[in-house]
């Protein structure tokens, strides 16, 4: 659990370094042209799964696994009307299969 928590709270800090960085673009180089839209969507689905690792920790097992199921297809659709690139469906999808696996509180030795 404590692997849990710390991978938990380094994403948030890693996703929160991130905003903060693209945030101040404009403040840094206030004569450049910025695509937000590319932001946008490589950004949004990181801030997701940052936000379900704490809600996975709170939410029954059952109900959770249905908000990660609605999520897979809501990206599949998203990917096919073009707002979500191929690769980025893929590992958005690899993630959502890593949090639909239970967290386990024991350690068992060998």
């Amino acid at each position: 659990m404590k692997v849990y928590k710390f991978v938990t709270y380094s994403s948030l800090a890693v996703v929160l370094l991130t905003a903060i960085l693209f945030a101040s673009l404009p403040f840094r180089f206030p004569n450049s042209i910025i695509s937000w839209s590319a932001i946008i969507r490589f950004s949004v689905p990181a801030i997701i799964l940052v936000g379900l690792l704490f809600v996975k920790l709170i939410m029954p097992l059952k109900p959770f696994r249905i908000v990660l199921a609605i999520l897979g297809i809501l990206s599949i659709v998203a990917t096919l009307v073009g707002w979500m690139a191929y690769i980025i469906l893929g590992i958005f999808l690899i993630a959502l299969g890593a949090l639909y696996l239970p967290i386990t509180h024991s350690v068992s030795s060998s």
